[in-house]
């Protein structure tokens, strides 16, 4: 395999970036409800004395994230369960 050489320093091809950073407007209720189970999670984690190096950094955000992506993953697959949400396009 033939590579093309480098010079010192120089940088290789970037990664692709895995998430887009935006700003959105979310309801009181929603907010408070995501960072409570969050930080019920990490009190379980401390409590069962686990480890928590190497675990994924999971908050509040990590769990909305997770949310949507399974509720698109459920919308591209057309499950009905996903249709019945209001607001779909």
């Amino acid at each position: 395999m033939d590579a093309e050489k480098r010079k010192p320093g120089q940088r290789g091809p970037g990664k692709k970036r895995a998430k887009v950073r935006v700003t959105i407007r979310l309801d009181a209720e929603i907010v408070e409800y995501l960072k409570e189970k969050a930080l019920k999670k990490k009190e379980r984690l401390k409590k069962e004395r686990l480890c928590l190096q190497g675990l994924p950094k999971g908050g509040w955000q990590t769990k909305a994230n997770a949310i949507l992506l399974q509720w698109v993953q459920k919308m591209k697959r057309g499950e009905e369960e996903a249709k019945k949400l209001p607001y779909v396009w």
